[in-house]
Formats: C-alpha cells, structure tokens, sequence
C-alpha cells in the first residue's frame, strides 16, 4: 500500500510540473535562464478606399467590387484597451503559453506604440502566435475605439465612428525565435485598418444612420455594418518578427 501511494505521489508531482511548463503566467519565467519580450500593438492603413458595391451569391463569393471613384474612409485617432496578450508556441517539444496583464488606453497611432513585458525561458521557439485579446466591457471602457472621416464619391465628408464592445482577437503568426539571457526582444502586432473594412461598401456607408451627423458603428448603431467588421477583426492583424535588443536598451 505504501508502494502504491508513493508512486501516486510521484505521478502527480510529475503531471504539475508539466502544467507549470505548458501554462504560465507573464510575471516570472520558470528557469533561471530567462529573457524580457515587449509586446505592442500599432494601427497602419490609416486611407482605406472603398468599393461602390459588394455583392456576393449563395456561396459567399464576392461577385462585385468595383471602385468607387473617391469614396474612402481616412482614419485620424484610435484607442484600444487589450485585454490581455497571449504567447503560444513550442519549446523542446512542449506547448508553451505565457499571458501579460491588461495593456490600457493604447494609442493605436502613436509613434512609439505603449507595450507590454513577459518573460521567457531561454531556447528555440516554434510555431509561434501572439494575439491581442479584447474583452467586452459592461462599463464606460470600450475596448476598441476609432474615429475618421468618410469621403463620399461625391466629395462630402462625414464624420465615423466605430464603437467596438466585443469580445475579438487579433491573431498573428511569428517566425521562429531563439531567446538567450544575454539580449531582450520586442515585437508589434500591425493591425491593418484596410482589413477591418474587407467588404463594407461605399453604398452602405451612405446608406447608414447618422448620430448627430455622424455615422456611429457599434453593436447597437448599423449593426450589419458592424458584425462585417466584427468577423474582420481576427484577420486584421500581421507581426513582422522580433527585433533583438541589448539589455537596457528597453527596460522600463
């Protein structure tokens, strides 16, 4: 009986380390050799022109997009509130998961964009993928916010909004990536705007309620705009790899 609660114990102790290894927390590496990794997030494609017509048949294909002469949405300021970033990716054969803590008010289109540190353990990464998550919020702190004008073909400006309160995640894929204990990384999600209005037409921007002059899109406010930008949301994000810094050179 002792024999047998011992190698009980054994298996357990095992199966926790293995957790420890798969899932962890942002805050501290689980070995003594360990690397800082700055995560942010910026916005590009500020100019987005836009079709004068999507249609698409039974099958979901696109049949129609011609260009709309002018028509174009320019976006001037944008504000996102990240839940959390997530880091996944295989080391020494292991799945490995590593979440940072909430990244607030980010402005999508400052020079600099804010980030955000983990850590983690020295070696060769594989299969890497970082995602921005946003998270609904039962408050005033909409997780993702941007402002613009919309130019319509026939030159009027109007002022746009989108007001996304949803839970989303903005998904990336990165190249391999050795960590040492000797330099520090950053990398940048690029979340390309364009893509956020994949398939939202000129004519349904003309054709949309107006807020005090304004074409507010939320999930309460022309909703079948917003659930097109809403399915964008997953594909709108790309990262260019790592860039490998000197330690000092990023510390905050």
């Amino acid at each position: 009986m002792k024999n047998n609660l011992l190698k009980i114990g054994s298996v357990i102790a095992v199966a926790g380390l293995l957790f420890a290894a798969c899932k962890k927390d942002g805050s501290s590496a689980q070995s003594t050799g360990s690397s800082k990794l700055d995560i942010s997030v910026k916005a590009d494609n500020a100019s987005t022109a836009l079709t004068n017509n999507v249609s698409t048949d039974v099958s979901g294909t696109t049949l129609t997009t011609q260009s709309s002469a002018g028509a174009n949405v320019t976006w001037t300021a944008g504000t996102a509130t990240i839940s959390r970033f997530e880091f996944e990716a295989k080391r020494n054969d292991m799945d490995i998961e590593v979440r940072s803590k909430k990244l607030t008010s980010v402005d999508l289109f400052a020079p600099v964009p804010a980030s955000i540190s983990v850590l983690l353990d020295t070696g060769l990464y594989k299969e890497i993928e970082i995602r921005a998550v946003l998270a609904k919020d039962t408050g005033n702190t909409i997780p993702l916010i941007l402002k613009g004008n919309y130019t319509t073909s026939t030159g009027t400006v109007v002022p746009i909004e989108i007001d996304y309160n949803d839970p989303g995640v903005i998904k990336t894929e990165v190249k391999d990536v050795t960590v040492n204990s000797t330099t520090n990384l950053s990398t940048v999600i690029t979340m390309h705007l364009s893509r956020l209005l994949n398939h939202v037409s000129a004519a349904s921007l003309d054709a949309a309620v107006k807020t005090n002059g304004t074409i507010v899109i939320s999930n309460s406010v022309n909703k079948n705009i917003y659930n097109i930008i809403r399915s964008n949301i997953e594909g709108c994000g790309e990262d260019n790899g790592f860039d490998r810094h000197n330690r000092g050179d990023h510390d905050h």
